[in-house]
C-alpha cells in the first residue's frame, strides 16, 4: 500500500472545502465591518494568504475529525492541517470546474457586473389621494462595487 494513500480520502478533501469555507465567511465579515479592508495590501497579501493555512492547523487537532489513524503527534496534525489549508483554495476550483463539467452549474458567488437599475414609483408631493395619471416613474440607478478575483 502506498504510504501517501491515507492522505488523499474524502475526508481531508472534505476538511479543505470547510477551511475554504470559512475563510471565505471571516473574510467578507471582515470586510463588510471594515471596508477599508479591501484595499489594504497588507490584508491581500499577507492576511488572506496565512488564514486558511492557520485554520488548517488550528482546526487539525479537533478530536472529532476523522485524520488518517497515522497521524497522532501533534506536529503532524498540524502540518497536514496547515497544508490542507493551504490547499482549500485549490481544493474549491477543481471542485468548482468538476460540477461545471459534469452539470453545467456556475457555483460562483460573485455579484453581478455594473450597476444595477430599479424602477421605483414615486408619488407626487400633494398629500391628497392621487389617481394613476399623476404617478411618475422614476429610474434609479445604484452603484455596486465588483471585486475581479
Amino acid at each position: 500500500m502506498d504510504p501517501l494513500t491515507p492522505f488523499f480520502t474524502w475526508q481531508v478533501f472534505i476538511y479543505g472545502i470547510a477551511i475554504y469555507g470559512v475563510t471565505r465567511f471571516f473574510r467578507g465579515l471582515a470586510e463588510t465591518y471594515r471596508p477599508t479592508l479591501v484595499k489594504n495590501q497588507i490584508w491581500e497579501d499577507v492576511v488572506l494568504p496565512i488564514v486558511p493555512v492557520a485554520l488548517g492547523a488550528l482546526l487539525a487537532h479537533w478530536k472529532g475529525f476523522p485524520f488518517p489513524t497515522t497521524l497522532t503527534e501533534w506536529t503532524l496534525r498540524s502540518f497536514l492541517g496547515g497544508v490542507v489549508g493551504g490547499l482549500s483554495g485549490l481544493t474549491y476550483r477543481a471542485l468548482k470546474a468538476i460540477v461545471k463539467k459534469q452539470w453545467g452549474i456556475d457555483v460562483s458567488i460573485r455579484p453581478p457586473p455594473g450597476p444595477i437599475a430599479v424602477k421605483v414609483a414615486v408619488p407626487p408631493n400633494d398629500p391628497l389621494p392621487c389617481d394613476e395619471t399623476q404617478k411618475t416613474t422614476t429610474t434609479v440607478v445604484v452603484e455596486q462595487k465588483t471585486q475581479d478575483k
